[in-house]
């Protein structure tokens, strides 16, 4: 008997079991059905801050196109430690995005998901944590705002469809589609405030924690929200316990407006700090150049432009300090795989796009902001070869 052959056949048995228990222990787990959704239209996307992760397709049956159950089933593999939030998305054919819900979950949870119909804002999530305890304390609290919600912007996306598919019409007549049209938006626009309203309150009464944060930074960041004064009030009320978190300062700036950086003038300075937790102002560099970059570990383009970065840096440090300013959150910055690759000044403000990204408005990444030795802004570009070109070589000599 050939023993070499048991050999090889033990060894390739073996590294597949290692492999699935690596797996099992790496991975989420995402089960569960969605009932009454018609087969083969309905993507759910699993998203994190720096994208999507995974999709679940809903089954195709075999009844053509009539409403059964979808079952969802999904292998997720995790890198990070720890319990993270994640965001549960519906979109279908016409690329309707109509609602976010949001899971907690680690490596190793498994995530049981159980509907019915489209409304998934309404879904409900189990998973065995503290945070989606939490996470189901909020929707039960707030189920009928969310419902109305929701049940008012699908219609809306019935009516936009039909709309756009309508057979022809007089003026008169599609004016009033415009008008119905326009009704609709009004509502969604009320029901949502009600909706953020109801979660403000049931706010007032909830301890400060992940879930807490990320409730009150979603509503913050809603723009033109009615809700700031209410919502500094309840910073101000829980400011003890949100000082003792690395967010407070990002939670309050998203309620103020930056200082306007105006080109010319003297640059707007913030304090920021590496990882290592080392603090830095832009006046600390003053009497050579400083090149501001606004970038994100999920903007390929930033990530592109780092070999071109390093050997600029390397050839012109002397009359040029280089400053990467992330934009990200201090979990995604920290644990970026492109760190090691910054050999400059790779920097936090803590601020995300309410800090010294949106004193200089920030629009596309990357961005790049020269300011002069005596502390003037005095250019910027965006995605331009500014490193190949010799552009800003010229500026700095």
């Amino acid at each position: 008997m050939n023993t070499g052959y048991f050999r090889f056949l033990f060894i390739i048995l073996w590294t597949g079991f290692c492999v699935h228990a690596v797996a099992q222990h790496d991975s989420i787990f995402i089960q569960g059905y969605i009932n009454n959704v018609v087969d083969n239209d309905m993507n759910i996307a699993i998203a994190e801050d720096m994208g999507t992760v995974g999709i679940l397709k809903h089954d195709v049956g075999k009844n053509e196109g009539s409403s059964q159950d979808g079952f969802l089933d999904l292998i997720y593999m995790q890198r990070k430690s720890g319990t993270h939030y994640y965001k549960l998305k519906i979109n279908l054919e016409e690329n309707w995005n109509l609602i976010e819900t949001v899971f907690w979950a680690a490596k190793g949870d498994t995530v049981r998901i159980e509907g019915d119909g489209y409304l998934n804002g309404t879904w409900k999530i189990m998973v065995d944590n503290p945070e989606q305890q939490e996470q189901n304390f909020f929707q039960d609290a707030c189920m009928e705002e969310i419902k109305a919600y929701q049940q008012t912007l699908w219609d809306y996306a019935e009516y936009r469809d039909w709309r756009r598919y309508a057979p022809e019409m007089n003026e008169m007549e599609w004016n009033k589609t415009v008008m119905h049209k326009e009704r609709l938006e009004k509502k969604m626009d009320s029901l949502k405030i009600v909706w953020h309203r109801k979660v403000l309150e049931v706010m007032k009464n909830r301890p400060v924690g992940n879930v807490w944060v990320r409730k009150f930074s979603e509503l913050a960041k809603v723009e033109g929200t009615p809700l700031t004064g209410d919502l500094i009030r309840l910073y101000r009320w829980n400011k003890a316990e949100l000082e003792k978190r690395p967010d407070a300062g990002l939670l309050w700036s998203m309620l103020h407006d930056a200082p306007k950086a105006i080109l010319g003038e003297r640059c707007i300075d913030r304090k920021m700090y590496d990882l290592k937790g080392n603090s830095y102002q832009l006046s600390d560099f003053q009497g050579k150049y400083i090149l501001l970059t606004f970038w994100s570990r999920g903007c390929s383009n930033c990530v592109a432009k780092i070999p071109d970065m390093a050997k600029f840096h390397e050839q012109h440090k002397d009359k040029l300090t280089m400053i990467n300013l992330t934009i990200d959150s201090d979990e995604a910055w920290r644990t970026c795989r492109f760190n090691d690759k910054i050999t400059w000044l790779n920097l936090s403000d803590g601020r995300s796009v309410y800090g010294l990204a949106k004193s200089y408005e920030l629009k596309s990444l990357p961005m790049h902001i020269l300011i002069s030795p005596d502390g003037k802004w005095v250019k910027r570009w965006g995605g331009d070869p500014i490193f190949e070109n010799g552009e800003l070589e010229l500026c700095i000599q």
